[in-house]
C-alpha cells in the first residue's frame, strides 16, 4: 500500500546532526514563496466584476445573511453548500466582489498547502513543490476561468483534506480520522454534486487497501467503512434537515434531484466529446509545457517500476479526478479545476524523472537543483506570459477580455440605477440570466427563476417552469424590469418554448415605461437614461423599465 512504501525525506542522520531543522526551514521558505507568488498572481484581479455563477452564489449567500433559506427565493440545481460558503466569506470579507475574491484567494492558498502535503506523502517534497507551484499557476489560468470564484475552487480544498485524512487514518488506524475524512468528502458533495466522485474514489481506494490486509477481517472492514460512511453522510443529512425545517425541502428536492437529472441528460455523447476536445486543446495551448509535464507523468505511471505501491493510488486519483469533470458531458472550462490537483501531481511525478536525467549530466547537487529549477521556470513562463494582460488592464477591461460582451462590468452601474429608482423592499425582474445584478443592487428577485436557461431547455419541466415564473412575477408585481437583449443570457434553442414566454413579456411590459438603455459595444458601453434616451445601436443591449403609476 501507499504509506508502507513511501520513504520519509528526512533521514535519522539528518535529525541527529541538526539538518532536520534546515530541511524544515527550506520547505517552509519554499511554501512561503509559492504563497506570496499566488497572492501576487491574484491580488490585482480582486476587483474583477462578478460573472453569472459568482452572481448566483453571491445573491444566494446574501439572501442567507438576510435570513432567507436557500430555494426560498432562488431556484438552482446546485446544492446549497456553496451558498453557505459564500455567505461565510461575505460575512468576513464584505458583500463585494473584492470580498468574494479575497475568500477565493484564501481557499486557493490552503488548497495549495493541502496539495503540497498530499504529493509530499505520495512522492516526495521536491515533487510536491512543483505540484504546488503548477497548481497555483493553472488554477488562475483563463483556460479554466480560474480568476472567478467558482464552486470548484472551494470544493477542491475539502477533497484534498479528506484524502489526506484518509491516508493518515490508514496509517494510524484511528477511527475518528476516518469519520472526519468522510465528513470532508461529504462537504465536497454538499458544495456541488460532482464532489461525490472524490468520495467514491476514497471508498474504492479504502476497499483496495483493506482487501490487501492479511488475514482478511470482515468485521474490521465493516467498522472502518461505517465510520467513513457516517462522516460522509452527515453534511447532506444536515442540509436535508435544514431544508425541511425551513419549509423549502420540496423545492430543494425538485431542483437538486429531479431537474438535475433532466439537465444532465441534455447533451449527446458526440457533442460531449466535441466539447471535451475543444477544452483539452484550449487548456494545452494556454500552458503547453506544463501540460507536457503532465503527459510525461502519465507515461511514467505505465513504465516506471519505482512507483510500485503508489501506482494504484495515483491511477485511481487521476481517473476519478477526470470523472469529476464528466457529469452531463458539458465539460465547461471551470469544471476542469477539479482535475488540476491530479494534473499537478503528475507534473510533480515528472520532476523525479527529470531529476534522474539531470544527474547524468551534472554531478554536483547544486548544479542539479539549478538545472531543475530552470526547467520548471521555463515550463511556467509561457503560461505566465499569456496572463500578462491582468497587469496591464483595469478590472473592467479584464472582464471584457475574458467574457467578451457579457454585461458583467455593466451590472455594477445598472445596479446603481436600480437602487436610485427603487426602495429596498421593492422587487426587480431580470429578464435574462444575470443574477449578479440582484446581488449588487441588494434587491430581491420578483421570481425564484434567476436564470432563463432552464426555461429555454428542451426538458420535460420547461413549460411548467415558464408558467410558474409568470405566476410568481404577476403576484410579486416588480417595481423595475431589466430586459437583457444578449444571446448568452438566454441560449434560446430551436425546440424552446420561447414564443410563449416572449408573448407574455411583450404584453406584461406594457405596464412599464422605458427609463434607460445600456448599449454594449466591444470597446465601450454607453448609458442613456431618461430624459436623454436613445435607441440602441449595438446588438447587445439592456433595457430598463419602471412600473407606471
Amino acid at each position: 500500500m501507499v504509506l508502507s512504501v513511501i520513504k520519509n525525506d528526512i533521514t535519522k542522520e539528518q535529525f541527529k546532526t541538526g539538518n532536520f531543522n534546515n530541511h524544515i526551514l527550506s520547505t517552509t521558505v519554499v511554501l512561503i514563496i509559492i504563497i506570496i507568488f499566488t497572492i501576487f498572481l491574484r491580488l490585482y484581479t480582486l476587483d474583477i466584476p462578478l460573472e453569472r455563477d459568482e452572481g448566483e452564489y453571491a445573491y444566494a449567500g446574501q439572501l442567507i445573511l438576510d435570513g432567507y433559506a436557500p430555494y426560498q427565493h432562488i431556484y438552482s440545481m446546485k446544492l446549497p453548500g456553496i451558498y453557505y460558503i459564500y455567505a461565510g466569506v461575505m460575512a468576513v470579507f464584505g458583500e463585494t466582489a473584492r470580498g468574494i475574491h479575497l475568500g477565493l484567494l484564501l481557499f486557493n492558498i490552503i488548497t495549495i498547502l493541502c496539495l503540497f502535503y498530499l504529493v509530499a506523502q505520495i512522492i516526495n517534497k521536491k515533487a510536491a513543490t512543483v505540484a504546488a507551484l503548477f497548481y497555483a499557476i493553472l488554477s488562475a489560468n483563463h483556460s479554466v476561468i480560474g480568476l472567478s470564484a467558482n464552486a470548484e475552487h472551494f470544493l477542491v480544498f475539502p477533497a484534498l483534506l479528506g484524502i489526506l485524512l484518509l491516508l493518515k487514518a490508514m496509517q494510524s488506524h484511528k477511527d475518528w480520522l476516518l469519520f472526519f475524512s468522510g465528513l470532508c468528502l461529504g462537504i465536497c458533495f454538499a458544495i456541488k454534486q460532482q464532489g461525490v466522485v472524490y468520495a467514491i474514489f476514497a471508498l474504492v481506494y479504502l476497499l483496495v487497501h483493506l482487501y490487501g490486509i492479511r488475514p482478511f477481517l470482515f468485521r474490521f472492514m465493516i467498522r472502518i467503512i461505517a465510520f467513513f460512511s457516517i462522516g460522509l453522510a452527515v453534511p447532506y443529512v444536515l442540509i436535508c434537515i435544514i431544508m425541511y425545517l425551513s419549509g423549502t425541502f420540496p423545492a430543494f428536492w425538485f431542483w437538486t434531484v429531479k431537474y438535475a437529472q433532466a439537465y444532465s441528460s441534455l447533451v449527446s455523447l458526440s457533442d460531449g466529446l466535441l466539447f471535451l476536445k475543444q477544452q483539452v486543446v484550449y487548456m494545452f495551448t494556454s500552458s503547453p509545457l506544463i501540460w507536457l509535464m503532465v503527459i510525461i507523468g502519465l507515461l511514467l505511471l505505465i513504465i516506471d517500476n519505482n512507483l510500485r505501491g503508489r501506482r494504484s493510488f495515483i491511477i485511481l486519483f487521476v481517473l476519478f479526478s477526470f470523472l469529476a469533470v464528466c457529469p452531463g458531458l458539458y465539460f465547461r472550462q471551470h469544471y476542469f479545476i477539479l482535475f488540476l490537483p491530479a494534473a499537478a501531481l503528475l507534473a510533480g511525478l515528472s520532476t523525479n524523472f527529470l531529476e534522474g536525467l539531470i544527474r547524468k549530466f551534472a554531478s554536483s547537487p547544486i548544479h542539479q537543483n539549478v538545472i531543475l529549477f530552470t526547467i520548471i521556470c521555463l515550463c511556467a513562463l509561457p503560461t505566465l506570459y499569456m496572463q500578462r494582460y491582468i497587469f496591464r488592464m483595469s478590472p473592467f477591461q479584464i472582464s471584457h477580455h475574458i467574457y467578451g460582451e457579457n454585461p458583467f462590468p455593466e451590472s455594477i452601474e445598472i445596479s446603481r440605477i436600480i437602487r436610485s429608482y427603487t426602495a429596498q423592499t421593492d422587487s426587480v425582474l431580470i429578464l435574462g440570466s444575470e443574477p449578479q445584478i440582484l446581488f449588487y443592487s441588494h434587491r430581491r428577485s420578483a421570481t425564484g427563476y434567476i436564470y432563463m436557461y432552464p426555461l429555454m431547455e428542451p426538458q420535460d419541466y420547461a413549460l411548467k417552469m415558464i408558467k410558474d415564473m409568470i405566476r410568481e412575477v404577476e403576484i410579486s408585481r416588480p417595481q423595475l424590469l431589466v430586459n437583457v437583449h444578449i444571446e448568452k443570457s438566454w441560449f434560446i434553442r430551436q425546440d424552446s418554448y420561447d414564443e410563449i414566454l416572449f408573448n407574455w413579456i411583450n404584453k406584461y411590459q406594457k405596464q412599464y415605461k422605458l427609463i434607460g438603455i445600456v448599449d454594449i459595444f466591444k470597446d465601450n458601453t454607453k448609458y442613456y437614461l431618461e430624459p436623454n434616451l436613445s435607441l440602441p445601436k449595438s446588438s447587445n443591449f439592456i433595457a430598463l423599465y419602471k412600473k407606471m403609476e
